[in-house]
């Protein structure tokens, strides 16, 4: 199986949640943009998860497979869908810290 991708850096608005001290106007996301699978194009996580779903190894517990199970992620609203590896997500990369 042959992986290819690019290493992007995302800037997104910065997070507001409430335990986040130092709000900033902008947070910063490291990762390899997976783009193709074995010559394939993979544009979302459910490309990216039907390539690879027939490689899992099989699971079982006391003889049932449990395989079933796994499924594409499930996005929170307004996320990007990027097939990603995480190489850093830096919510406290920031000026002064």
């Amino acid at each position: 199986m042959k992986i290819s991708g690019v290493i992007v850096l995302d800037e997104m608005d910065g997070r507001k949640d409430p335990w986040v001290v130092k709000k900033t106007k902008n947070d910063y996301f490291l990762a390899l943009k997976i783009t193709e699978i074995d010559g394939i194009p993979v544009n979302t996580t459910s490309d990216l998860y039907s390539k690879l779903y027939s490689h899992f190894p099989d699971v079982k517990v006391d003889g049932a497979s449990f395989n079933h199970l796994f499924t594409n992620v499930t996005l929170p609203n307004g996320a990007k869908d990027i097939a990603h590896i995480t190489l850093g997500y830096f919510p406290d990369f920031r000026f002064h810290r």
